[in-house]
């Protein structure tokens, strides 16, 4: 069998197993690759006192009668999300004593909470705008005075000189204060929705970096988009919106109480509000002078409070995800394909309640944005004599509306979908060669110092590349002798020209990305801009937009994606109708505009092939345009690059998530449990061996357990040795902590469910926990905090079904059972055999290869 195959392997192994089964909780038997970091050190030194002779006789006593299996992987300490309710006494009192109206007022609280996020992030996502428009009109302003009164030399200085400062803002406070804020961020918030936790993913720190950052960034000239930093900030807004209060990563201590954006709102309050513990005397009097020795804050619910509903992984998680939709809607202007975005790729839950709340957001935060960028824009202000609520459909990223595409044929599907093919070709290349150099980044490019340095290198590269590329008198031609069409003379530039033109290169490389999709699109005159200049832009800003993703900027990848696309599907475009069109078909596609088509295809196949996704592209590319008849070639367009994509590898999100390291991603179907060939894979494959709790357990026991281990559930068994449930450590923390402060065995009568969720997500650490001379004699009841309905599987569980609970259900913690007796029969009681968390389903795939 395979664990036998396992556990011969390496005798020494096995011996050192069979030695220490009288004690498998001590620190060598237990630890970890990830027990070797400095925080863990510190709490196992703290609580080198525990570590007794009482906790040793309990622990082997317990453990000596349930001999485990030396041939069983041990845990690896990979924190997760709990997406699964923790059903016990508590949760179920906490729900009888709440009145239905009580409830009522709950869910209108989640609208709230999500009218809130929408309005956050449009306000956010203004600023941005605002910000970065500001920013890269002081630089052209004075690059262009610089140019009048010195010369060419003088205006490459100013300009590249106004870059490196504004990418030098950026990169510092993502190399200085927050790491996270680096890239797009999408593929942490997907892991992060997976059910990953990733650390300071979604801090307050890491919202300040991003914000920031991306303004200075973007005005910096960088080939970078706003649209994956948006959906990383609205991520952050939902999560801090919906707890009413600050992550507050990095801190050792709990010194926070539960203050935020409506911390005034959910009626926290401070632990001083609450009555004293009752006055204890002889051996209880050491641990009162700790005590009140301990100066740490910590949040305190009221029971009535509203908010207190939300504080779990499982209700933040929604709200994250519907901030991820008000930040693509935001960038976009799109509310349907924000919800489209949030359901396709970002979240890998779906219920029907989340799906109307963010509809019903992303819509929201759409007026909001139109109704602040509106006179902005140069637009008529929402209210005034002549108008009322006089808004412009535009988002962070406005590529304008495209109103002159003309009709198509079936040749013109069959020509787009060629070039969705050559786009996926391309966006292919792209993802391996961006793969490439990150796995070069993640070898040698390993402190601030460096990252800042690499940041600063691609930026006076990117600024020198654009102006020498724009600087050139033979780049402008004269606007009235060209059919721009509506709108298109907007989006021009006239950098280093005469009065009445244009500059052809300019255009491309000295304008906000955005504003260059927006020409490519716009134009409708075909020599508006020349194969020459396509080509060299292609060239040029698929290199630079491959180096800059993943450097130490906030950046995004959506927009170099539609540019890139845009200008390779404008030159198929020229190409197509000076050959093919011109020459052959002229009489049946007179009225086409094929170069403008081309661009707006081209730029969400090369998306669609670089991300790999669809439905959601098509909504954000139909936008952009008055024409929905348009939507049949965008599909077609983008299903072509997503397939010719996926022949070579995958989508540019996943293959960050792997090169990250994250191998507790869980896909939509197991790719790792199906190499087996000699026999199907079951539960027993997949186990390891659990560390296992008794109902009424000795703090001593809990608290050297919580030492020397880093798992996060535990099985609870009674005397008999039966299974009875699970409990989490987050939950055994919690009651350490409140029977310190309460000088008294913790019970049912003591604790409430309320009290678990005041400290969420800032649960207490070991070091924070009573020393051991404080908890002799000490017992806990775990009765009624003890998951009694939780999941498990049994031995010969296929690993199929195995895999998909985890995946579709949210499940941390899968105990494995096996009947006490030979056979199954009704009512049969069961023992645990072992426990299977996410990381288990990739340890054995690459014990496998």
């Amino acid at each position: 069998m395979h664990n036998q195959r396992r556990s011969s392997s390496n005798d020494k192994d096995h011996y050192m197993a069979t030695e220490q089964l009288c004690d498998p909780l001590i620190p060598d038997a237990r630890r970890t690759d990830s027990q070797s970091e400095a925080g863990v050190a510190e709490d196992v030194r703290h609580n080198t006192s525990i570590t007794n002779r009482t906790a040793d006789t309990a622990a082997c006593s317990r453990n000596s009668t349930q001999a485990p299996d030396p041939g069983l992987r041990r845990p690896s300490p990979v924190e997760t999300l709990d997406f699964d309710e923790p059903y016990n006494s508590l949760y179920d009192e906490e729900l009888l004593d709440t009145s239905p109206e009580t409830m009522l007022w709950v869910e209108r609280y989640k609208w709230l909470v999500a009218a809130t996020i929408a309005v956050a992030v449009a306000v956010v996502g203004s600023g941005v705008t605002i910000g970065i428009a500001a920013l890269h009109s002081a630089k052209l302003s004075v690059t262009e005075a610089a140019l009048r009164h010195h010369g060419a030399g003088a205006g490459y200085f100013a300009w590249a000189g106004m870059c490196l400062l504004y990418v030098s803002v950026a990169t510092a406070l993502v190399g200085l204060v927050e790491l996270k804020a680096k890239g797009s961020g999408i593929p942490e918030i997907k892991c992060y929705l997976n059910g990953v936790w990733i650390h300071r993913v979604i801090a307050e720190r890491t919202l300040l970096s991003k914000v920031i950052g991306i303004i200075f960034a973007d005005a910096g000239g960088m080939i970078i988009g706003k649209e994956g930093p948006c959906v990383h900030m609205g991520a952050i807004l939902g999560a801090i919106i919906s707890q009413g209060r600050f992550e507050t990563t990095g801190s050792t201590k709990h010194t926070t109480s539960a203050t935020g954006c409506c911390g005034k709102f959910d009626g926290a309050l401070n632990r001083s509000n609450q009555p004293n513990p009752s006055p204890t005397t002889g051996a209880d009097e050491d641990a009162n002078a700790t005590l009140r020795n301990d100066t740490r804050e910590y949040p305190k619910l009221r029971h009535g409070s509203l908010a207190k509903w939300l504080r779990t992984d499982l209700q933040k998680r929604d709200f994250v995800s519907i901030g991820c939709a008000c930040g693509v809607a935001s960038a976009f202007g799109a509310p349907v394909g924000g919800v489209l975005f949030m359901i396709e790729e970002a979240s890998s839950f779906y219920k029907q309640e989340l799906f109307f709340r963010a509809t019903f957001a992303t819509t929201l935060n759409c007026v909001m944005l139109f109704l602040i960028l509106t006179p902005l824009n140069g637009g008529d202000f929402p209210v005034n004599e002549y108008k009322i609520g006089a808004l412009q459909a535009k988002g962070v990223c406005d590529f304008g509306k495209i109103t002159t595409l003309g009709s198509y044929n079936i040749l013109d599907i069959a020509l787009f979908a060629i070039l969705g093919v050559l786009m996926g070709l391309f966006a292919a290349l792209f993802n391996h060669t961006n793969k490439l150099l990150t796995q070069w980044r993640q070898k040698y490019v390993t402190n601030p110092s460096r990252r800042m340095t690499e940041a600063l290198v691609v930026a006076i590269v990117t600024a020198t590349v654009c102006f020498v590329c724009s600087y050139s008198d033979a780049w402008c031609a004269d606007i009235d002798n060209l059919n721009l069409g509506k709108h298109a003379s907007d989006y021009l530039s006239s950098f280093n020209c005469a009065e009445g033109q244009y500059n052809e290169a300019a255009t491309l490389f000295l304008q906000q990305l955005d504003r260059t999709v927006a020409a490519l699109v716009h134009t409708e005159d075909p020599d508006a801009f020349s194969a020459t200049t396509l080509l060299l832009y292609f060239v040029i800003v698929w290199g630079l937009a491959c180096w800059t993703y993943g450097i130490a900027i906030p950046s995004g990848l959506f927009i170099p994606s539609i540019a890139m696309g845009a200008v390779g599907g404008r030159l198929f475009g020229l190409v197509v109708s000076q050959s093919l069109y011109k020459h052959i078909f002229d009489d049946v596609n007179s009225n086409h505009h094929h170069v403008q088509a081309c661009a707006l295809v081209g730029g969400a196949a090369f998306l669609g092939g670089t991300t790999r996704m669809t439905v959601s592209i098509v909504m954000i590319s139909l936008s952009t345009i008055e024409d929905y008849a348009f939507l049949v070639p965008i599909m077609v367009g983008i299903l072509s690059a997503k397939l010719t994509g996926d022949a070579f590898n995958e989508g540019l999100y996943d293959i960050h998530i792997k090169l990250q390291g994250i191998t507790t991603f869980l896909e939509h179907e197991p790719t790792c449990l199906s190499r087996r060939t000699k026999r199907s894979l079951v539960a027993s494959d997949l186990m390891v061996q659990p560390v296992v709790l008794q109902v009424v357990e000795s703090c001593a026991v809990i608290t050297r357990i919580l030492a020397t281990t880093r798992y996060n559930g535990f099985p609870v068994v009674d005397d008999r040795g039966l299974f009875r449930g699970t409990i989490l450590r987050s939950q055994l923390s919690v009651m350490l902590l409140e029977r310190q402060r309460s000088q008294q065995t913790v019970r049912d009568e003591f604790l409430s469910h309320s009290d678990f969720l005041q400290y969420y997500p800032r649960f207490p650490r070991v070091k924070d926990l009573p020393p051991g001379e404080d908890i002799d004699g000490c017992m806990l009841d775990l009765e009624h905090v003890l998951n009694g309905s939780a999941l498990t599987v049994t031995s010969d569980t296929h690993a199929h079904r195995v895999y998909r609970l985890f995946r579709h259900l949210g499940v941390r913690h899968l105990p494995v059972l096996t009947p006490r007796g030979a056979v199954w029969q009704q009512g049969a009681a069961h023992e645990v055999v072992g426990i299977i968390t996410r990381k288990d389903l990739h340890t054995l795939e690459s014990e496998e290869t």
